[in-house]
């Protein structure tokens, strides 16, 4: 049969109850080391496996401002668009944009030079946080009618709320630019995915 032995520790005020030395002692410098090793292997093996991770939406949304144009530099300021997002990161989105040459047109490659975006996360209809960052750059390429553009936006994240408070990363929006809505007097759409990772 194995071997037992009981730890008794008798409190007694005056002398303490671990002296250097003792099997006590020795027993709970080693209990110390091995809390101090897991936790050290904990944080260490946890920030190996907590490597960023995508997320892909589907974004359905308008256009609500034309923006600004500034003629003297050819760029339009503050394009604006608001929708509604589906999939990983399900809620509402808002973004703005900055393009140049300033006029959309019949085979016009409209680079995009920056602007804000947002993502507010709605789940189990509860707000669980919002993500959100900058647009890094990009372009909108023009068909030959100019009525619809294929639409890359580069973007990062340099914040959050909530759930994603101290979220950073990056990420895509590949999709559809339609101004022919524009032709029944209706704000141009815009449908694509978004894909983030952080």
């Amino acid at each position: 049969m194995g071997k037992f032995f009981h730890l008794r520790f008798i409190v007694n005020l005056r002398k303490p109850v671990l002296r250097e030395g003792s099997l006590a002692m020795v027993i709970v410098k080693r209990l110390v080391l091995a809390l101090a090793m897991v936790s050290m292997i904990g944080l260490f093996g946890g920030a190996r496996a907590q490597s960023a991770i995508g997320h892909t939406d589907k974004l359905v949304g308008i256009e609500v401002s034309p923006g600004i144009v500034d003629a003297d530099q050819n760029i339009r300021f503050g394009v604006a668009f608001v929708g509604q997002a589906s999939g990983a990161l399900p809620g509402l989105f808002a973004a703005s944009a900055n393009y140049s040459p300033a006029a959309p047109g019949p085979g016009v490659t409209n680079s995009v030079i920056g602007g804000f975006w947002a993502i507010t996360v709605i789940r189990n209809g509860r707000l669980a946080g919002t993500l959100y960052g900058h647009i890094t750059g990009g372009a909108a390429v023009w068909n030959s009618t100019g009525t619809m553009a294929t639409v890359i936006i580069e973007l990062n994240i340099t914040g959050g709320t909530k759930t994603f408070l101290g979220v950073t990363g990056g990420g895509t929006f590949n999709g559809i630019l339609d101004h022919t809505p524009l032709l029944r007097r209706r704000p141009p759409t815009i449908t694509g995915n978004l894909n983030l990772t952080f």
